[in-house]
């Protein structure tokens, strides 16, 4: 998802580092600004992997919750923002809230696009990405990748959310169905996971 968006000289946001994986995906002129809550993970991605260092991108780390380093960028700073942290038991919730959409698509540009990793093991967050688009007025479609024994040994589950529909026409070739499951979009007030069980 973040190859196929064509700008040059990109500016991308990814909320959640790893082990750095989405830095191989950057190209000469692009700068990728990573936010990590947790010190242990952005020394295990610098003194363990290689994708920062080896990543044809300019890269940088910030340290602290995604969600509140990324309202002190300033607006309209990114071609792409990426949510890449709901793939543990425990969900940062904060971070898929009416308010927090709200916040990334100050921070995008026009024609931006919002990618939220959604694969998860025990919840549909598809569902509630959906949800949360809907109630803002924004396009959303899923995108599933299957296994692939080369290249990705587990399959993966993307949401990506545009201001338009047109801004995700590339993409729609590879669009998943809609969920089926209905659920409240969060808020900063409400949320429960309950409703998103498999």
């Amino acid at each position: 998802m973040v190859a196929s968006h064509q700008t040059a000289n990109r500016h991308v946001a990814i909320v959640g580092l790893g082990a750095g994986t989405l830095a191989a995906y950057g190209r000469s002129g692009d700068h990728f600004r990573f936010y990590e809550i947790d010190p242990a993970v952005i020394r295990a991605a610098r003194d363990s992997f290689d994708f920062l260092r080896d990543s044809a991108a300019e890269t940088s780390v910030v340290a602290g919750d995604g969600r509140l380093a990324l309202d002190r960028e300033p607006p309209h700073s990114f071609d792409i923002v990426v949510l890449d942290a709901f793939s543990d038991d425990a969900v940062p919730v904060h971070l898929l809230t009416r308010q927090a959409f709200a916040a990334y698509f100050e921070h995008l540009r026009p024609g931006g696009l919002l990618l939220v990793h959604v694969t998860n093991r025990y919840l549909d967050l598809g569902a509630e990405v959906e949800a949360l688009a809907a109630a803002s007025g924004k396009a959303v479609i899923r995108i599933h990748s299957d296994p692939d024994a080369t290249d990705r040994p587990e399959p993966a589950d993307w949401a990506i959310v545009a201001g338009a529909p047109a801004d995700l026409a590339a993409l729609r070739p590879l669009a998943a169905p809609p969920s089926e499951r209905k659920v409240r979009p969060w808020t900063d007030e409400y949320s429960s996971l309950f409703p998103l069980w498999k």
